[in-house]
Order: C-alpha cells, then structure tokens, then sequence
C-alpha cells in the first residue's frame, strides 16, 4: 500500500516533536484535554493562522450535547468548523464509528478516505462528498467524537473544494500530531 504525502508527514512530525502545553502522550488522555478546552484553542494561534489565514474569525458555539467553532472570512463566509460531539452513550459512539467504518470498506476511495492516526488512539475517516473528517476515539468507552467540516460549497470548482477539503485533512493532522492520536 502506498502512502500519500500527508501520511509520510504526519508520522515524521510525529516522530520529532515534542508536546505543546496541554498535549498528552495519546489515547484517552488526549481525549480529556481536549474535553475541556474550547475547539477554538486546541491548536496554537500559529498553526492555526497557517491552516485558516490570519484574518478568520474564530466563534465558539455550545449545545448541549456538543461544543464547536467555526472559523469565518472577513466576508463571513466559513472556512472550517470544528465540533466536538458528546454522544449520550459510548454504545451509541462506537455504533456509529463502526458503521463509519464499513461503509469505508464497503464503498471504498470513491466516497471515503482514510486518514492516519500514528499514535493508534483514533480512527480517522474524511467522507469526501460532504468534506467532513470525523475522528472517532479507538477507546470503546469514550463518548466523544469530533467532526472536522470543510465546508464544501456545491458550485465550487473542484480545485476550490478540493482546496477545503486539504484545509480539513492540515487541520486534522496538526490535531493528531500534538493530541498523539
């Protein structure tokens, strides 16, 4: 299996980094971190700028049963949500991971795409056609997921929404890189 290039760089990142403030060595430590900060402060200010432009605007909203934050154009025009979802059981987590995780096998590279999770403590799927990245805990007693939303717009060229869909796919990979998912 050839890898692509975001997965040779994830594992490189991993492999000589060092973890920022806040960050844990994986698994279910990680998860906790990020439970209780805000979406809109899990990267530091300079990764983020990289991966959305320094003039986005960040806004934090909560439910209750989930806390996101969407990131904006001067314009108001959104470049990327982030929301972590608190699903009522770890049954019905897993429920959907797992579903998630047939349809990748049954529907394959057409609809799905893989994403590496180094550490081993999530399983990563991007489903193209909505440009959503979902990271589900590998933990069977977590709660917790977090969608990733590029925000595809339906008359977008394809290099416009391809270009969403790789802001989605840096996010998540810096996340990975400092969470050690």
């Amino acid at each position: 299996m050839r890898k692509s290039p975001s997965t040779l760089v994830a594992a490189l990142l991993l492999a000589g980094s060092t973890l920022p403030c806040g960050a844990q060595s994986g698994g279910t430590a990680s998860w906790q971190v990020l439970q209780t900060r805000s979406p809109c402060d899990w990267l530091p200010k300079d990764r983020l700028q990289a991966i959305v432009g320094s003039d986005a605007k960040a806004q934090e909203r909560k439910t209750r049963i989930d806390i996101g934050c969407s990131w904006r154009t001067a314009r108001g025009q959104p470049l990327l949500t982030v929301t972590l979802v608190n699903w009522p059981s770890a049954a019905n987590m897993v429920g959907e991971r797992d579903e998630m995780l047939r349809q990748v096998a049954q529907y394959g590279g057409d609809n799905f795409q893989r994403l590496p999770a180094p550490g081993g403590a999530a399983s990563i799927v991007m489903r193209k056609d909505r440009g959503r990245v979902t990271i589900f805990p590998t933990d069977n007693a977590e709660r917790h997921a977090i969608n990733v939303n590029a925000h595809l717009v339906m008359k977008e060229s394809p290099a416009d929404k391809d270009a969403r869909r790789q802001r989605a796919i840096a996010y998540v990979e810096a996340l990975v890189q400092q969470q050690r998912f």
